[in-house]
């Protein structure tokens, strides 16, 4: 009960929990006829359900055999994907022609089974084939789709795991951050609860280490809970609150400044960007670019266009930025599907009201849109962490330093001892000549 008590005194002291009320929900109809049709759709949605990313030291379920694996999509994932992309295809019916045409859809995946899975579901629901798009004997209603992907180590926009030596220090930087630390230090004895009971050492000196195995250990309790798995007793006291709202700083971590929003959300934002302006220019056939990605990829867009609901987006949510034609005016908006029971919230940027002239919304994105990303990823000559003037410093590092330190103080004193051997023997008593 200690534990809920503390969660609730931090998340009304953060100011950053919004109320679902808060959204103003509309119809399409009804914004049809504010802001225009919709022209063009860049969608991004998380996968569908999944089995945990991988058991904690002391989980009761670490020999539970999980179909497919850790990490892989589940049958009630296929099936809620391919309900999403039936969902989608209702909207966006006037957009596309009946038949599949590549001319009308783009649909690209990270390079993870359970998100390219993910995409064949969705597009299974969006595209039933017709009958004269039937191609086996068998007559299966489904049609094979295309769908885009690069390897991760690549792949800057939707994994965003492509390698960035100067988002890694920032990183190091974040870690030392004063918000992380006191709210460390507010949640100190939650950490040493769920540390004791997983096994998981939890240090103020690695907070993104912390926030991170905090959002493993969530992860398998809320599947575990979700087939219907006997939770621990000691979970009854902390999930899924606190811990939902803790483990979801591993997300406000990776967006702690404006360099790593532009590193990690930049490269997603100028594609819709380059959409919208080909489309706007008329110079783009195709009328929706869809995105299979993740959780960390919609949170990391959302943080940094300071439109979260700080709420952890549930399989199959969508984050959607439309571009909308008036007349001979072009207008964007962006609207957030995380329920099945409500209507998209339409979300409002910040310096915009709830919609934006195209103009507007690149004016607001270009913020955090980098010109060339492999040039801001690499570290700036003369750029000092404020990790390197903090204590503790990652023991790694020391250590080099030490050695470094070392070799310089003794390469010092054996030519000074070379010069003058004689200060040497008389420090301790001795001649050379007698040593010798």
């Amino acid at each position: 009960m200690k534990l809920i008590i503390l969660y609730l005194i931090g998340i009304v002291a953060s100011g950053r929990c919004i109320d679902i009320g808060d959204f103003d929900k509309y119809t399409e109809d009804e914004l049809k006829d504010i802001y225009g049709e919709v022209v063009h759709a860049s969608v991004l949605f998380r996968h569908g359900d999944r089995t945990p990313y991988a058991p904690y030291p002391l989980d009761p379920y670490k020999n539970y055999v999980w179909s497919q694996g850790y990490g892989h999509l589940t049958n009630i994932g296929k099936e809620r994907l391919y309900r999403v992309g039936k969902w989608f295809r209702k909207r966006y019916e006037h957009l596309v022609r009946e038949k599949y045409t590549y001319e009308d859809v783009l649909m690209q995946s990270s390079d993870y089974d359970r998100t390219l899975m993910s995409a064949a579901a969705f597009l299974a629901g969006f595209y039933p084939p017709s009958n004269s798009e039937l191609w086996n004997s068998d007559n299966i209603t489904w049609q094979p789709i295309p769908i885009h992907s690069i390897p991760l180590e690549y792949d800057s926009m939707i994994s965003m795991y492509r390698p960035c030596d100067a988002y890694n220090q920032e990183a190091l930087t974040a870690n030392y951050a004063i918000k992380y630390k006191e709210m460390f230090k507010k949640y100190e004895i939650f950490f040493n609860f769920v540390g004791v009971n997983t096994g998981i050492i939890f240090s103020e000196h690695y907070l993104g280490f912390a926030f991170l195995k905090l959002m493993e250990v969530y992860d398998s309790l809320a599947v575990q809970s979700q087939h219907n798995l006997t939770l621990p007793d000691w979970a009854e006291e902390v999930f899924p609150q606190p811990m939902e709202y803790l483990a979801l700083r591993i997300f406000d971590f990776g967006t702690y400044s404006l360099k790593m929003k532009r590193i990690k959300a930049g490269p997603f934002l100028k594609s819709i960007k380059a959409d919208m302006n080909k489309k706007a220019q008329d110079n783009l056939e195709q009328k929706i670019h869809f995105y299979s990605g993740h959780d960390a990829t919609i949170t990391t867009v959302m943080n940094t266009l300071e439109i979260s609901n700080d709420i952890l987006p549930p399989y199959g949510s969508a984050l959607m930025f439309e571009l909308r034609k008036k007349h001979t005016e072009y207008f964007v908006t962006i609207l957030y599907r995380n329920s099945t029971e409500y209507p998209p919230f339409l979300l409002q940027l910040k310096n915009c009201n709830t919609f934006c002239t195209l103009q507007e919304f690149i004016n607001v994105i270009n913020t955090f849109i980098p010109e060339d990303w492999e040039k801001e990823c690499k570290i700036e000559v003369g750029y000092t962490s404020s990790y390197f003037s903090s204590w503790p410093f990652d023991w790694v590092q020391t250590l080099m330093l030490f050695f470094v330190i070392l070799f310089l103080v003794s390469t010092i004193l054996y030519f000074h001892y070379e010069r003058n051997p004689q200060i040497y023997m008389n420090m301790f008593g001795k001649t050379k000549n007698k040593e010798m």
